[in-house]
């Protein structure tokens, strides 16, 4: 089982300040920003394309792998 875990894509979705964090991971890259208090809009920066809104954090890298295709991942959340 780890091993197979070692092989998953990690999606990174690093807080740079309070409302704010950069994701990457999979050869993309994205931006999370709060809007109001309860959700985060998640965008793609490479294509400048909005992808959804998300709940938290976790849940914006989530939206993120999926939007890019991505089966086999997993989310690791850094707050700076």
């Amino acid at each position: 089982m780890a091993e197979q875990q070692d092989r998953r894509t990690v999606v990174h979705v690093d807080v740079v300040e309070p409302g704010h964090a950069l994701i990457t991971g999979g050869g993309h890259s994205g931006h999370v920003s709060r809007e109001g208090d309860k959700r985060y809009r998640v965008e793609d920066v490479d294509s400048e394309t909005y992808i959804g809104h998300a709940r938290s954090y976790s849940n914006a890298g989530h939206r993120f792998a999926k939007w890019h295709g991505l089966t086999d991942y997993r989310v690791s959340v850094d707050i700076e």
